[in-house]
This record gives C-alpha cells, structure tokens and sequence, in this order.
C-alpha cells in the first residue's frame, strides 16, 4: 500500500546567527595615589564654590547697603526739592511786593513831580468853598476836575459855583438833587465837571 502525503510540509530552514561582539569600556584601575588626588581636588572645588558664594553675598551685601544710601540720598533730594519750591514761592511772593513798592515809589514820584501844577488848583477849590459847603468827593487833574458834595441850603452850591466859575472856562452842573439822611434831615448834594482853569 503506497501512501501519497497531498499536504506536504515545509521544511523550516533554520537561521545560524553570528555572535556579535560588544565592545568593552576598561576603567583604568584607580590606585590610592589617584583616589587621594580626586578627592583633594573634589574638596578644593567645594571650597571654591563655598568662597564664590561667600563673594556673592557680601557683594549683595553690599548692594543693598547702597541701594539704602542712595534711597536715602533720594529722600533728602525731595525734601531739599520742596524746600526749593517753598523759596521760589516766597521769590514769588517777594517779587511781586516788589513790583508793588516800585510802582507806589513811581506814583509817589510823580506826584511829587506834578503836585505843584496842581496845588494851585487844589487851594482855588478848597479856598472859594462857601460855609455851609461840604466836599464828599474831589477828582482834579491839568485838564479837568471834579467837585462833589452838599449842602442843607442850596443857595450855598449857587454861591460856590459862582466863585468857581471865576477860575474855570466851562462848569457842568445838572442841578441839586434833595436826600434825606438818617437823621430824617433834608440835604441837597450836588457834582460840578470844572474845564479849562485859568491861567493868571
């Protein structure tokens, strides 16, 4: 009896695998003498670092020390800085009394420069005042002058425009006008525009 095998089974071809070899790292031995040097030198860069470190904070140290100079130095400049504005302010202040005075020194002067024109003027006004008269207010310069005042009788404002118009080309008077003052007493006040004095 012959047998036929109509599934034939392959046969499984069989790998041979090289042997690789891996290279080896040889330390070289380390002997006493070389322990000893490693170990020095390990303590000598501790030591290094240990002194970096001690550097760096005294340099820190130091930093600060100046930062707080310098915040001080700060604080005092603002206070010198407000001072400063307080004396400008008084500048200010003191500048302008100044320009104040002067300008009362030049009235002063002029006046006195031009109070000889005008003192003739001045006496002429007051001088020919009627009794019974009285000035409440008097304006006077070179071209014109201006009388106001009152009376309780107005026949004394008659005669005191009568005396001044001796002296004066041109006076406005708009009449007398009758108050009462406090005292429920009658009054009449008047204002005389004085033009063109009289040269003599």
């Amino acid at each position: 009896m012959i047998k036929i095998d109509l599934n034939p089974k392959k046969k499984k071809k069989v790998t041979s695998f090289k042997k690789i070899s891996v290279p080896t790292l040889k330390l070289p031995e380390i002997g006493k003498d070389s322990f000893l040097i490693i170990t020095i030198a390990g303590m000598f860069f501790i030591l290094a670092e240990f002194a970096y470190l001690f550097y760096l904070n005294s340099r820190i140290s130091l930093l600060k020390e100046k930062k707080i100079k310098i915040e001080l130095e700060i604080s005092k400049l603002k206070k010198y800085e407000e001072k400063l504005k307080e004396l400008e302010k008084t500048i200010s202040l003191l500048e302008q009394q100044k320009e104040k005075l002067l300008l009362k020194v030049k009235t002063f002067e002029y006046l006195s420069q031009y109070k000889k024109p005008l003192t003739p003027k001045l006496d002429l006004i007051v001088k020919n005042l009627p009794d019974g008269v009285w000035l409440d207010n008097l304006e006077l310069s070179f071209v014109e002058a201006k009388v106001n005042g009152y009376s309780l009788n107005p026949e004394n404002i008659a005669t005191y425009y009568k005396n001044l118009k001796i002296f004066y080309d041109t006076i406005t008077f708009n009449g007398t006008e009758k108050k009462v003052s406090s005292m429920n007493n009658f009054y009449y006040s008047f204002e005389f525009n004085l033009k063109g004095f009289k040269q003599k």
